[in-house]
């Protein structure tokens, strides 16, 4: 991996960590700010009852769920213009200065914008994505993403654990604790940029006097001069003011077939990706606290074991796919299995202990294997060349889109818990592993398979039953 793949990895765990040192004591600055919590008030308990430090603290939430919602595709569109050095350097910046804002703001409004800011830079996933598709090696394209995911995970374990040594060192005083953890996620963002601004290339200008001869870089790191003539879907030479698109295809190859296969690609992996997360969202992950303490009056402490147990086995789990490497087909029907089997564990009645917390743990487990490979899958399918932000943050939003509609009828859901109308959660898991398996048919054309950029298989359902190979589609030699 070369040092600006690295460093886009490396960055995930400053994105993580921050938000994860304040999370803990975010409840308790918002009623601070609100006036329900004395400002030497060292723990929950001295918190006042009463309305407004809810409505303050469920105003910042939402803030974060509608700008990470929201936030991709502009991005996306950003990195297309500018390349995806400014906008990585840019979000990180803004995130360091709305961490400073943290520090000091007590109005509400500017505190969730403060907080949304800080919480954005996840969000980026599509503009990495769309990065290591045109920088990374086809079949290191998914251990790249799981070393990403398990960064990120590494951060939202120790973000805890800074938050309680930093609470510790105060004294439990609230105001103290929370400005140095700003002041300490505002720093690390900043060292953060730094080492983006160092190691992370500029955008490559794109070739405007016409020539057919372009730079490449290797996978080595090695600058390598190459022809541009062939087409790679029907293998007619290119003219030079085709070949300066970068995309390998001729007009005729790309107006009358790619525009139309990208859009028809693009929309199936957004259904799959929104159809699991709306499954699992609405049956499990939004549903498993008030069930845990509704129905088997858990605490505070055995919701925080189970979260943290989930996160460790999470590390675990992302590091490990990351060092196999199993091939992305693999990896992305496995999840989908695992998506399908903690939805159906979960919802089936009736309701156990043990079954409630094994739906979560499957759960969160499918969302940390999927996407990765998932990602990776599609941007072989498109093309190392032709793959750009738009397309992949589009893609990356789809699961968040899923996420939120998942969450809206969790209330239907939990009111249906322990019956069997609660195993209909299931169906859109359903039909999403049905739409992997039976493919989009239109994908078995026309799909190039040059040797530096073959795409993963003819349709997604062949992808998990077929080796890849080289060579062209049947009815496309040259």
């Amino acid at each position: 991996l070369s040092a600006g793949v690295r460093v886009a990895i490396g960055s995930q765990l400053i994105f993580y960590l921050a938000p994860a040192m304040l999370l803990p004591s975010l409840y308790l600055r918002v009623a601070l700010n609100v006036g329900g919590l004395g400002e030497d008030a060292n723990d929950a308990a001295a918190l006042g009852g009463g309305g407004d430090a809810d409505a303050a603290f469920a105003a910042v939430l939402t803030a974060s769920s509608v700008m990470s919602m929201l936030a991709p595709l502009p991005l996306g569109l950003w990195a297309t213009h500018r390349g995806e050095r400014e906008v990585y350097l840019g979000v990180t910046l803004v995130a360091a200065a709305a961490a400073v804002g943290l520090a000091y703001v007590e109005d509400t409004v500017s505190f969730a914008l403060c907080w949304g800011l800080l919480s954005a830079p996840p969000s980026m996933r599509g503009v990495r994505a769309a990065y290591f598709a045109r920088t990374v090696a086809p079949d290191e394209l998914s251990r790249a993403g799981q070393l990403a995911s398990a960064l990120g995970l590494v951060g939202s374990v120790v973000g805890p654990l800074v938050a309680a040594a930093d609470r510790s060192l105060f004294f439990g005083h609230l105001s103290g604790s929370w400005w140095a953890a700003s002041m300490l996620a505002a720093a690390s963002h900043l060292a953060c940029a730094i080492a983006l601004g160092a190691w992370l290339p500029a955008m490559a200008p794109a070739p405007d006097d016409g020539s057919a001869v372009t730079l490449r870089r290797s996978f080595s790191g090695t600058k390598v001069a190459e022809a541009v003539a062939l087409c790679e879907r029907c293998d007619r030479p290119m003219e030079a003011h085709e070949a300066k698109w970068g995309t390998s295809l001729c007009n005729d190859c790309y107006n009358d077939w790619f525009k139309h296969y990208k859009r028809r690609l693009l929309l199936g992996f957004c259904l799959v990706a929104g159809l699991l997360e709306v499954s699992v969202n609405a049956g499990v992950i939004a549903t498993f606290q008030p069930l845990a303490v509704g129905r088997f009056g858990w605490g505070e402490a055995q919701i925080a074991w189970v979260n943290t147990a989930a996160a460790t086995l999470s590390v675990a789990l992302s590091v490990t796919m990351a060092q196999l490497n199993f091939p992305a087909r693999v990896q992305a029907a496995a999840a989908a299995a695992l998506y399908l089997g903690a939805v159906g564990l979960y919802a089936a009645p009736p309701l156990t202990e043990w079954r409630l917390v094994a739906g979560l743990m499957l759960g969160l487990k499918a969302q940390i294997l999927f996407m990765a490979p998932f990602t990776a899958a599609f941007s072989r399918l498109i093309g190392g060349t032709r793959v750009t932000n738009t397309l992949t943050a589009a893609l990356c939003s789809a699961p968040l889109v899923g996420a939120s509609l998942g969450t809206a009828a969790a209330p239907l859901f939990l009111a249906a818990a322990d019956t069997p109308l609660s195993l209909l959660v299931a169906l859109p898991s359903v039909v999403a592993i049905c739409l992997m398996w039976s493919g989009w048919k239109d994908t078995a054309e026309g799909v190039p398979r040059t040797r530096s950029q073959m795409p993963m298989a003819k349709t997604v359902a062949s992808m998990l039953r077929e080796p890849l190979i080289e060579g062209r589609p049947p009815g496309h030699e040259a």
